[in-house]
């Protein structure tokens, strides 16, 4: 995803993030216009992301999902954590302080090597095994480090697919009905077992 252009404001969404920077509404443009789009599982934001040409941004999660896709990655640092975790996986950064409006999208890509983020990739693969093992932790490594194959890729493999969420324009009041049935014995037992009912 990228949020390009000059943050967006809204009095309302005061309090809810403390900027009002973010869509939180359907009605919002950026989500009614179909600009937002979410996930209901890692495996559907990968997926996504490997359709993706680039993944610019600031925000960590979306740049890693796009290195698993295989997607170029591209970080806007804007703290000395992010920035670490690029430095440790060799994700390509540049520190946020240093966009301004003249910052050409196109040049920052020329000069980016984008390779880089496999180098060292079976060093710190080696290094976290050995960390699960110094500490007595079961894994799947133990007994192939080599292995190839995960449990739980093979699970979530024959689970039905989730995809992606998107907003709507328009739902019937026949599929809101629907889903507020579905949804409500699930909230009517929370907040009894909350109440202790």
């Amino acid at each position: 995803m990228l949020y390009y252009g000059l943050p967006i404001h809204y009095e309302y969404r005061r309090g809810m993030d403390d900027t009002g920077l973010y869509p939180t509404r359907r009605s919002d443009p950026e989500i009614r216009g179909g600009h937002a789009v979410g996930f209901a599982s890692a495996h559907a934001w990968i997926q996504f992301m490997s359709r993706q040409r680039l993944s610019v941004g600031c925000r960590i999660h979306g740049n890693i999902a796009a290195v698993l896709a295989g997607t170029p990655a591209l970080v806007f640092t804007i703290d000395t954590r992010t920035e670490e975790l690029c430095r440790y996986h060799n994700i390509p950064f540049i520190p946020a302080g240093q966009i301004d409006e003249g910052t050409d999208l196109r040049d920052l890509y020329e000069r980016t090597d984008f390779a880089r983020v496999l180098e060292g990739h079976d060093r710190r693969f080696a290094h976290f095994v050995d960390f699960l093992n110094v500490n007595g932790l079961k894994h799947i490594y133990a007994e192939d480090p080599a292995r190839t194959d995960a449990p739980l890729d093979a699970a979530v493999a024959k689970l039905p697919p989730w995809g992606q969420i998107e907003a709507s324009r328009f739902i019937s009041p026949a599929r809101l009905c629907k889903g507020a049935a579905l949804y409500w014995p699930k909230v009517k037992k929370k907040i009894k077992r909350k109440l202790k009912i």
